[in-house]
């Protein structure tokens, strides 16, 4: 966004950075199972070193590498580019047009420059190599539930390298706008560093007053992680270039080590980073995590809670309500008239912008009529409503065949555990059901509405009214807020 001189300027330049890929808009679907990637720093040297840690990475089978700089030693050159990063790593890079064999479909290979990388014809080499979003030279993107803000610390950036540049201005409003669950910025040269090159002042940008969750540079050939002001910066230097010694040791300075090279594997989950450090002999030698997750939990309001029963088999209407029993009965009676239960939690305490990442719905059996209905009536199947189903407040013999909001949304598994039973969704099917401002509610009910047999055939579960607290149904919501 160069010779912006008035406002409209100024925004059009921005969201055409944004088209562009330079920021990103909004978070990757979460994965269900741990994205896995590798970080490389200083690496870019062609050298026997360099390809032991490219080996432990592949090992790893990452999803993709992010490198914190120093790609092409000694002096970014052209010549040697291809050998220092495409040997080892071409089939991680799209656009892949080296000699070392086929590339990636799609770019797996997000590089931060480092000065090194600037010493031929102003990075030029480095710029022709690869293929990335925004204008190359900093850059972000999303994965998971991660955004990466890869910066230009180099003194040699157009755009300015401190907190009061054109740069600084663009990673503060790319911060903001994220809705990741975490927000990691990439710096070559280290903000904070107990090594022979120390920390670069000028590169104490306001991190996490602007919404970073962590920074990882390099620079320093070393290992390192330090928390400062209750933020988590890494150095990571060992990726094959040479090894330094810790000169000046920072008294947040919390794990170091330089005895050999090596590599960061990092998985990122819907909540949670794990950061881990292990050398090229594959030893683990450090590991932290990054947890963002918090904790709903809510037992079932008594005074819109119970069971409901169908006035008449085979009607399918419901005849009859009671909030004020101790149990929920689900199953049939001796008319064959089939229970169904209403369960009421108040989920206003909910943060209006959570990211809901998983919800378990628990109910504990208190006895049983009859026959057991997971015998005879197949599956034991929930719906949700917000806020009620009645469209009310308090239990109506109508929630029986209300509307719901989404039907069945799962089945509660017919495998207890000291007498609760127990479902747990992790995928966002439903979870825009969850109300912010008041009640959710579910009804639970079993597949076949009764089994004609002219008995009472119903599992008794403790309702909200349950004169022990511990034994109420229980909602449990994990959530994290961006």
């Amino acid at each position: 966004m160069k010779n912006v001189r008035n406002s409209l300027t100024f925004i059009l330049a921005f969201v055409l950075l944004l088209a562009a890929g330079g920021m990103p808009t909004s978070a990757s679907p979460l994965a269900k199972v741990p994205i896995v990637f590798a970080v490389i720093g200083d690496y870019g040297k062609g050298s026997p070193e360099e390809a032991d840690v490219a080996t432990l990475v592949k090992s790893w089978n990452p999803q993709f590498i992010v490198t914190l700089g120093d790609n092409n030693y000694s002096v970014g050159s052209a010549l040697e580019i291809d050998a220092h990063i495409g040997q080892y790593y071409h089939e991680f890079i799209y656009p892949y047009q080296g000699g070392y064999g086929a590339g990636a479909d799609v770019n797996r290979f997000f590089p931060a420059l480092g000065n090194h990388d600037w010493m031929t014809d102003n990075a030029q080499p480095y710029l022709d190599y690869f293929t990335l979003p925004g204008n190359e030279r900093y850059y972000a993107f999303t994965r998971g539930s991660a955004s990466f803000f890869m910066l230009d610390s180099d003194s040699h950036e157009p755009d300015g390298n401190d907190a009061a540049s054109k740069q600084a201005a663009w990673l503060r409003d790319g911060l903001a706008a994220s809705n990741s669950a975490f927000n990691l910025v990439i710096a070559h040269h280290a903000p904070y560093s107990s090594g022979q090159h120390g920390s670069a002042l000028y590169m104490q940008w306001p991190f996490k007053d602007w919404g970073a969750d962590a920074v990882l540079s390099g620079h320093d050939h070393t290992y390192e992680r330090l928390n400062i002001n209750g933020l988590t910066y890494f150095v990571n230097g060992l990726g094959g270039a040479s090894l330094y010694s810790f000169n000046n040791i920072l008294p947040e300075s919390q794990a170091r080590y330089n005895a050999d090279y090596g590599a960061m594997r990092v998985e990122i989950t819907a909540t949670r980073l794990l950061f881990e450090f292990y050398n090229r002999g594959g030893q683990l030698r450090d590991s932290f995590t990054l947890d963002k997750t918090q904790t709903f939990e809510a037992a079932s309001e008594s005074f819109n809670d119970g069971w409901t029963r169908e006035v008449a088999e085979p009607l399918n209407v419901g005849g009859a309500a009671n909030s004020s029993a101790t149990v929920i009965r689900l199953g049939d009676d001796a008319y064959d008239r089939q229970y169904r239960a209403i369960l009421s939690f108040d989920t206003s305490s909910l943060p209006d912008n959570a990211v809901i990442t998983k919800v378990t719905l628990r109910i504990k059996k208190q006895g049983q009529a009859g026959a057991d209905p997971f015998a005879t009536l197949g599956a034991l199947r929930v719906d949700i409503r917000k806020p009620y189903f009645g469209g009310s407040a308090g239990l109506a013999a109508g929630d029986f065949q209300a509307a719901s909001g989404k039907s069945g949304i799962g089945a509660i598994p017919n495998a207890p555990v000291g007498d609760w039973y127990s479902k747990t969704w992790t995928t966002d099917t439903f979870f825009s059901h969850i109300n912010r401002l008041g009640a959710t509610q579910f009804r639970l009910r079993f597949t076949t509405d009764d089994n004609d047999n002219g008995s009472a055939d119903y599992l008794k579960f403790f309702s909200g009214n349950a004169s022990v607290a511990s034994t109420r149904p229980t909602l449990i919501i994990e959530y994290y807020v961006p």
